[in-house]
């Protein structure tokens, strides 16, 4: 008997079509080093369909399009190195959040996105001090994470200090919270390249939408209808009869973007590339070797994604680079938390009640605080 699935970003995709985009990206405006018209013309003339210029704590509006659909956005930087995605507003939201908590810093974030009619993308949780598990899942309303990031100093595949994204993101989905996977580039440097740049073309997404515009780019997003990728590109990416299938292009998508002497491909090498199918708790149930890879959904616990490996090797003792793609989890059990995109309405009166109410608290409690250490302190140190 199949399993009931309750949660499908494949579901009723129809005659949809693919665009290419990226979501997090600086310019000279803020602390990257190619003007915002410039920027926006490299990721045109690399095949980009869309873009997100989301400068830190401003929104930036340009008056002429380059060419190709400006979503407009803006990075929330806050305290403790915490940055989010405001994705798709229509003007600036606020940003002074501060907190001793990571978690409450966060979750004013995600608040102030959604009241403003905006999807909240979780940026880089291995950036500088990091962000743990236990904080994301204390979060409400945090539909998309960045699993990948192109920034050297993001980790976005861990090291002694950070686990990976990737194990970071199964262990949400593996709490039942609905969260979705972005890859970026976070690019800040389009005029030197080099291992240790923030340059352009490392991650985006690739979306199944109906037309290309802001309203259906969005809607996409917030529905799964998307997949993460630092090169691989699908060929085949669907849910028929109960069963997931992929097929890969054999050809890495976007290796025009490196600098060649980075990185070199043989004209007569044949990739690595096998699909490993994950579940709850983060396990590979499946992996497949080659560029097609199907999965019954039968059995399966919890959820099912998939993510495809594949391995360059370099010509004449170039290095061996290695590309990924992540699909979107399918849900076999309802999630305890839902992401829902309505755009032009506030997602919830109730919502709006709670923001309020939990911003009059911390409000409360940040000038208790004040005139504790102002007053009240110096008060009692002068009478013992």
């Amino acid at each position: 008997m199949s399993n009931k699935i309750v949660t499908d970003p494949l579901c009723n995709v129809g005659p949809k079509r693919w665009f290419r985009g990226n979501t997090h990206c600086h310019t000279s405006q803020c602390d990257g080093d190619t003007d915002p018209w410039g920027v926006a013309v490299w990721y045109r003339d690399h095949g980009y369909d869309f873009l997100v210029l989301s400068e830190h704590n401003q929104m930036l509006v340009l008056k002429e399009s380059p060419g190709l659909l400006l979503i407009p956005g803006m990075e929330i930087t806050g305290r403790k190195h915490l940055h989010t995605t405001a994705l798709g507003i229509e003007k600036p939201i606020p940003w002074e959040f501060d907190h001793s908590d990571k978690g409450a810093i966060l979750q004013d974030h995600i608040d102030a996105i959604a009241l403003a009619d905006a999807l909240p993308i979780l940026n880089h949780p291995n950036f500088m001090e990091g962000v743990t598990l236990s904080t994301l899942l204390s979060l409400n309303g945090m539909g998309l994470l960045e699993v990948f990031n192109g920034h050297p100093h993001c980790h976005s595949f861990g090291n002694e200090r950070y686990p990976s994204v990737e194990t970071l993101w199964d262990g949400v989905l593996s709490a039942h919270k609905q969260v979705y996977g972005i890859a970026s580039d976070d690019a800040h440097h389009f005029q030197v390249w080099g291992e240790k740049q923030a340059n352009p073309g490392r991650g985006w997404i690739m979306v199944q939408a109906e037309q290309l515009t802001k309203e259906h780019i969005l809607e996409a997003i917030c529905c799964g209808r998307f997949y993460a990728s630092t090169g691989v590109r699908l060929l085949l990416l669907e849910r028929h009869q109960g069963v997931l299938r992929l097929h890969v292009d054999a050809m890495p998508d976007g290796l025009s973007v490196y600098d060649a002497l980075l990185f070199r491909t043989s004209g007569d090498s044949t990739p690595e590339v096998w699909i490993d199918f994950i579940s709850f708790g983060g396990k590979i149930v499946h992996r497949q070797v080659g560029l097609v890879g199907e999965i019954s959904l039968d059995g399966v616990q919890g959820y099912l994604r998939a993510r495809v490996t594949m391995v360059l090797k370099g010509a004449l003792g170039a290095q061996t680079r290695t590309l990924y793609a992540w699909t979107q989890p399918i849900f076999m059990q309802k999630p305890d938390y839902r992401y829902e995109y309505r755009p032009g309405h506030i997602r919830s009166w109730m919502l709006t009640i709670q923001s309020v109410w939990l911003h009059q608290i911390r409000g409360i409690r940040k000038a208790l605080r004040y005139y504790h250490t102002r007053y009240f302190l110096p008060l009692l140190l002068r009478f013992q």
